[in-house]
């Protein structure tokens, strides 16, 4: 009974967060088709969206997925975007990172697109010691997948693109550029002969991002790494998820390596039924900050999740909060920290900051609606002790656009900008009717509702 009623949580989850705030970093974990053919890489960080079909609607994404304060005080932001057209199967969307500059002031400096191979999305960005940036993610062909690294210089011109197949198809989520001006990166791959689980992936390159060595970690079930960072002693910290393809539960796993990319340690965490790791951070007492989600199927509540460990990855201490999902945080100046993420009101979501003290506690919540309807990703503490967000923001829940949303606050939380660069031109959809032809195409969602 008790998998029946998740189930269900997890259709309605189709519906309400597809159409509404789950279109967020990719770390769907099936990729690939039974003919080892990839579909397109979804861009849920849940499995919330049916892969193979888009429904009858024309959508169009412009999602922010990550955000750096530069040296010159501005902002970079990276994500992707793509048109679809009513009807089109998944796999021929295409999809195109684009990298914005905005000054201190969020006024966009300048924005590139990049068209690579037959579809790529962009997941990070770091900006690089030579004053370019590096962008991870990856990038797809007609019969494969791949992790890629993609370097930009300082006007935001590519200088090169670089891509790693793991042991066979690949996806790559976060980048960081390590001590020795090279990249690790992190994510998922399949094996060619086996493409019914997803592994973890971490690669390490040099500084043209010629692969140095790639390392995978196997689970008893699908398994991606969201985020990565070196650590003090040289080695890397990687947080993801393993979920169970049967029943659809999940717990955070976080895995320690060397500088070689051998793994030290590794823990999982379960605290409710789903339980999604988006996010690490060594902090200053060299212990580990977790940001995600977890979701109580019984109770059929979610709750934005903030995990502390100790240096060696067990517990210190959790805190969830309660009808929030929770994605990127960061330990901020004061020791406290900063959670990104959504919060839902009335069947609304709005994009998120929630900021504690150094165990947890609430201090203060902020929650912010773009243009109605918005969700954060991403947030970085500013070095006026401020906090710039990235994600995106509809006109309203049933839009089929969405726009990037980028927005700078004060300490407090308190907004001092927000800045969208794209005309709404969406078109609403009334309820019934978009319901009605979304599970026309999935009779076995209509069979699992009972309908």
């Amino acid at each position: 009974m008790k998998r029946i009623r998740f189930r269900k949580v997890l259709i309605l989850g189709i519906i309400v967060l597809f159409i509404g705030a789950s279109i967020i970093s990719a770390t769907s974990l099936n990729l690939y088709n039974k003919n080892r053919c990839p579909k397109w890489i979804q861009s849920t960080r849940e499995p919330f969206f049916p892969r193979g079909i888009i429904p009858n609607i024309d959508f169009i994404f412009r999602i922010g997925q990550y955000v750096q304060q530069t040296t010159d005080k501005g902002y970079i932001v990276t994500g992707f975007e793509s048109e679809t057209i009513s009807g089109y199967s998944s796999s021929d969307i295409n999809m195109n990172t684009f990298l914005i500059k905005y000054d201190e002031n969020g006024n966009r400096e300048w924005r590139e697109t990049f068209e690579i191979m037959e579809g790529n999305m962009g997941y990070s960005v770091q900006q690089t010691e030579d004053q370019g940036y590096i962008i991870g993610g990856s990038t797809i062909t007609s019969n494969k997948s791949y992790a890629m690294l993609l370097k930009i210089n300082e006007q935001g011109k590519e200088e090169w693109m670089k891509t790693y197949e793991g042991v066979g198809f690949a996806q790559g989520t976060e980048v960081q550029q390590t001590k020795d001006k090279g990249y690790i990166l992190t994510g998922a791959s399949t094996p060619l002969n086996n493409t019914n689980i997803s592994s973890v992936l971490l690669v390490k390159t040099d500084v043209n991002g010629t692969e140095e060595w790639n390392k995978i970690f196997v689970f008893k079930n699908d398994s991606i790494g969201n985020s990565v960072q070196q650590t003090e002693d040289l080695g890397y910290i990687i947080c993801g998820s393993i979920v169970s393809s049967g029943d659809l539960n999940s717990s955070v796993i976080l895995i320690k390596t060397d500088n070689n990319g051998e793994k030290v340690w590794n823990n999982s965490f379960v605290f409710m039924d789903v339980n999604m790791g988006y996010s690490v951070q060594q902090t200053e007492d060299l212990g580990f900050i977790i940001g995600g989600y977890s979701i109580d199927s019984d109770n059929l509540k979610n709750y934005a999740l903030l995990l502390k460990t100790y240096e060696n990855g067990t517990m210190q201490w959790h805190k969830t909060f309660s009808d929030k999902y929770g994605f990127s945080a960061r330990q901020t100046d004061d020791k406290g920290y900063i959670i990104c993420g959504a919060a839902i009101s009335k069947y609304k979501f709005y994009a998120l900051l929630l900021k504690t003290d150094e165990k947890g506690n609430e201090k203060w919540l902020k929650t912010y609606a773009g243009f109605s309807v918005a969700q954060g990703i991403m947030v970085r503490q500013t070095i006026d002790k401020g906090y710039i967000l990235t994600g995106f923001t509809l006109r309203s829940i049933f839009s089929t656009e969405m726009f990037v949303l980028v927005l700078k606050t004060n300490e407090d939380g308190n907004l001092e900008w927000s800045s969208n660069r794209t005309k709404n031109i969406s078109t609403a959809r009334a309820i019934d009717s978009f319901i009605i032809r979304f599970l026309e195409r999935f009779p076995i969602l209509q069979q699992l509702l009972g309908l």
